[in-house]
């Protein structure tokens, strides 16, 4: 991993070189090679060469990730989430998260899944749903808001095998972060989190998003990052989901300005305005905590519940709906693309 993100410094170090590395690996199809960097074992190895074969022979029900969200629970209140609480009796059952990475190993042949939405350490059953995705050779990602990442867990989620820790980090100061988040002490308690994740060898990346209003804190948060010795900060586009609205989306102009701004470790969703979506129906697909099954815990639209249908089915459907969208509207993520907004059910908080 250190010799990747030596790579990833070289070639990141100005504006061009950021854009060309990140168009390269994220639209010829080779981002699942970055895998090979990680401290993966001979059974990871096996499911990332299985995938890049069905890549292959069955393009069109294959897919990398999966974002597998069993609850909405959370101790937060975010001004910009994207989810609702939901009916917590009606949330995914451990069996049912067991079945899901079952089909989503054996039918649709991927090797990641990102452990998310809510407080995902909130599960009782968290570390049992990691480890039964590890020994099945699945590489897991856990997404978490920072605040259970004490020593004692790090060390539990090690042991199950997780693979990365993801962390949000909305802004590189303490009272802006916790008061966006509406918990007090939230901010300190994850980079804690980020601190004890790298001592104890577990890759880390903060996920972020960058608005008209933070925009002055990209340098701050980049600082921040390269201290703590993070791989990566993801870069969102405020998303117009859940609680954000079109009052809250950047201007083509708001875009550049930001793009221009960038630097390692931060990797912008878009980093040019003809930047297709490779994610939604294409890189990786979704499970909601009702069993919904959307092209990301984001774009909120149903194409069919795992309770009900068949999940290499509906991705195949799925799929082939996102690639429309995704093609016709470029530079942000598909849910704010209005015509998409209004043909589908999206839903509301």
């Amino acid at each position: 991993m250190k010799k990747y993100n030596f790579i990833k410094r070289f070639l990141t170090k100005s504006v061009f070189w950021s854009r060309f590395y990140y168009f390269f690996m994220e639209h010829t199809g080779l981002q699942w090679l970055v895998y090979f960097f990680y401290p993966i074992n001979f059974l990871q190895k096996y499911s990332i060469f299985k995938y890049f074969l069905y890549k292959i022979i069955r393009p069109n029900s294959t897919v990398m990730a999966i974002f597998m969200c069993p609850s909405y629970n959370c101790q937060l209140n975010c001004r910009h989430c994207y989810e609702e609480k939901g009916d917590s009796s009606l949330f995914l059952t451990t069996e049912e998260v067991k079945k899901i990475i079952d089909d989503f190993y054996n039918f649709l042949h991927g090797f990641h899944i990102y452990f998310c939405s809510g407080e995902v350490l909130l599960r009782d059953d968290i570390m049992e749903l990691i480890n039964y995705a590890f020994n099945k050779g699945i590489f897991s990602s856990v997404v978490t808001n920072g605040i259970l990442l004490s020593d004692d867990k790090i060390k539990e989620l090690k042991k199950a095998g997780v693979g990365q820790i993801i962390v949000s980090i909305d802004y590189p100061d303490k009272d802006k972060h916790d008061e966006l988040r509406g918990c007090s002490g939230c901010y300190d308690k994850a980079l804690v989190g980020l601190k004890k994740s790298i001592e104890n060898g577990l890759s880390t990346t903060i996920w972020t998003y960058v608005s008209a209003f933070n925009e002055n804190d990209l340098e701050k948060l980049r600082s921040m990052g390269e201290q703590l010795g993070v791989s990566n900060i993801f870069c969102y586009f405020p998303l117009l989901s859940g609680k954000m609205t079109d009052k809250d989306n950047l201007t083509f102009q708001d875009r550049e300005r930001i793009r221009n701004k960038v630097k390692y470790p931060i990797r912008l969703e878009f980093p040019t305005e003809k930047t297709k979506c490779v994610g939604a129906g294409i890189r990786h697909i979704a499970v909601l905590p009702s069993g919904e099954i959307t092209p990301c815990s984001v774009v909120s639209c149903s194409y069919g519940n795992i309770r009900k249908d068949n999940l290499k089915e509906v991705f195949v459907k799925l799929k082939k709906d996102c690639a429309k969208f995704n093609n016709e509207f470029t530079g942000q993520c598909m849910i704010n693309n209005p015509k998409y907004r209004e043909t589908h059910v999206i839903r509301k908080s």
